[in-house]
């Protein structure tokens, strides 16, 4: 509550919500939506997921957002593959994440 009281997040940045900027309305169909649940949910690049999002419609944009959807399905997967490959994989993953996580949690802190 001290942080946000001596930043105040947002003050000076007023977004007016009735305008009509330069956007253009579209149809959007049910068939758009589901194409887009789709494509997000099997991105083809995984570093590209953690900062962009595509939706397609009658034009094909690219929104600055996590794509969410798209990491978790990939993190299942991996999660998937890994069990597949045994006990001992997992063990010493396992084991490489214990070892370097002060390394992890030092720069985390010298953020």
């Amino acid at each position: 509550m001290v942080l946000v009281v001596s930043i105040q997040p947002g003050k000076g940045h007023s977004v007016d919500i009735h305008s009509n900027s330069t956007t253009s309305e579209r149809n959007i169909t049910s068939v758009d939506t589901i194409l887009n649940l789709i494509k997000n949910m099997f991105p083809p690049n995984l570093y590209q997921t953690t900062s962009s999002t595509e939706t397609t419609g009658s034009v094909t944009e690219v929104v600055q957002t996590t794509n969410i959807l798209g990491l978790v399905v990939a993190s299942i997967t991996i999660g998937i593959a890994l069990a597949k490959l045994g006990e001992e994989v997992m063990m010493t993953i396992t084991t490489w994440v214990i070892s370097l996580s002060p390394i992890g949690v030092m720069f985390f802190g010298g953020l």
